[in-house]
This record gives C-alpha cells, structure tokens and sequence, in this order.
C-alpha cells in the first residue's frame, strides 16, 4: 500500500497531465486553456452563469475572466442580460 505522500505525489501528477491535454485540444481549437475553462463554466451554468461564478468556479482572477468574456461577446459567441434579482450582475449567455 502506498503511504499518503506517494498518493498525493501521485494524484497531482495525473491532475498535471490531464489539464495538459485539455490545454492542447483547447490549442487545437485556437483558443487558450482560460478560455476553454470559460465556456465550460457558462455551459454547466446557463441558467445563473456570472463572472463571479466563473471566478470562483475556475479560480481565475476577475481580469482574466472580463478579458475571455469581452473577447467572446466581441465574437459573438456569448451576451450578458442583467439579473432579475440584482441589477448590478450580468447573467452570461451563450449564442
């Protein structure tokens, strides 16, 4: 049986490659690892998906994810409406 240093040692290695390969196919697709992250956080939460959510969800700072988010409205891949319970949010939307 392993001792729980090796495990650890061991479970953030495959966590390493993992995120390695979905940084390649991301590539692959000409957008970055963040951003792949992104759209993943808004299509798991379409119905109250903000960026705070994304923050917290993907553990990017608030930069970052205004910088993904603006880029993709720009493409026009997402749109933001506001929240019917708090104004001051933008609820995120994809296309």
């Amino acid at each position: 049986m392993n001792d729980p240093h090796s495990q650890v040692k061991e479970y953030y290695e495959l966590w390493r490659e993992m995120n390695w390969m979905y940084e390649d196919w991301a590539k692959s697709f000409g957008i970055s690892y963040y951003a792949f992250l992104t759209l993943e956080a808004v299509w798991e939460d379409r119905e109250e998906c903000s960026q705070k959510k994304i923050c917290q969800k993907c553990l990017l700072s608030k930069q970052t994810v205004n910088m993904i988010l603006k880029e993709f409205q720009e493409k026009g891949f997402l749109y933001c409406t506001s929240s019917q319970t708090d104004r001051r949010v933008k609820l995120i939307h994809l296309t």
